[in-house]
């Protein structure tokens, strides 16, 4: 394995730690569009979601008194019934889905922070959009390893402190994640190749994720929301180079 694949395999783990660290999810956001130049789209969607239960384990010891189980059984219910749904009828196509699905969801997550204070908050719950959000990001888990995503920008519509939205949304790509990475184990996904990349990430994965982690406690909300939305663009123009190169 030359140098240039082992230095895209550490930078897409080492931001896509960082992200997660930050916000709570944006694991395989973030890395995807690193990894995707050196790997195949099925063992890249594995290894985000390995990489998202190390950074999400890390998060949720700080995050766990914060977690309301009211407010995330909703999303775990039928985010559960998504993802048994997508590894039945949709796995087959992981690897033709997976190039739109990134760039989809980086797009609409950049555009959501962009217009983020011009959004008007909900002033009720819409249970009904709960379990909806919840079901789509279910089959996102096992398609793509993006689980946070849609929940993450539904729940940013409620008003939630920064203590209560980081909490839902790293406690429901935990469970949602560790569920899919069962799945794939029995699909047989784990492999030697699997193996090297995983070693080749978990330190600079950890390392960038205690940064995030870190700086999440002494930045406002005004300053966290726009570095995630800096780093958002910054990967969308790693992802298009991608696809260009």
């Amino acid at each position: 394995m030359s140098t240039d694949v082992i230095s895209i395999i550490c930078l897409g783990s080492f931001f896509g730690g960082f992200v997660n660290g930050l916000t709570g999810f944006g694991t395989g956001l973030f890395a995807l569009s690193w990894w995707l130049f050196v790997m195949s789209p099925s063992q890249a969607v594995f290894l985000v979601i390995a990489m998202s239960l190390v950074g999400g384990a890390q998060g949720m010891y700080k995050m766990h008194s914060s977690i309301n189980l009211n407010i995330l059984i909703k999303f775990i219910l039928p985010a559960v019934f998504g993802i048994f749904a997508s590894f039945i009828f949709f796995i087959p196509f992981v690897n033709d889905l997976i190039n739109f699905l990134v760039a989809t969801l980086l797009i609409v997550f950049t555009l959501n922070f962009i217009f983020f204070y011009s959004f008007p908050k909900f002033k009720k719950k819409y249970d009904f959009m709960d379990y909806v959000v919840g079901f789509v990001s279910g089959n996102l888990a096992i398609l793509s390893g993006l689980s946070g995503v849609l929940i993450t920008i539904w729940c940013s519509f409620y008003n939630w402190g920064k203590l209560e939205y980081r909490a839902t949304v790293q406690a429901f790509n935990v469970i949602i994640l560790g569920i899919a990475f069962i799945l794939m184990l029995f699909q047989g996904a784990l492999n030697k190749n699997f193996y090297l990349f995983f070693i080749l990430s978990l330190p600079t994965s950890i390392i960038g994720t205690q940064i995030g982690i870190f700086l999440f406690q002494y930045l406002s909300d005004y300053f966290y929301k726009r570095l995630v939305l800096l780093l958002s663009i910054f990967s969308v123009g790693i992802f298009l180079f991608n696809q260009n190169f």
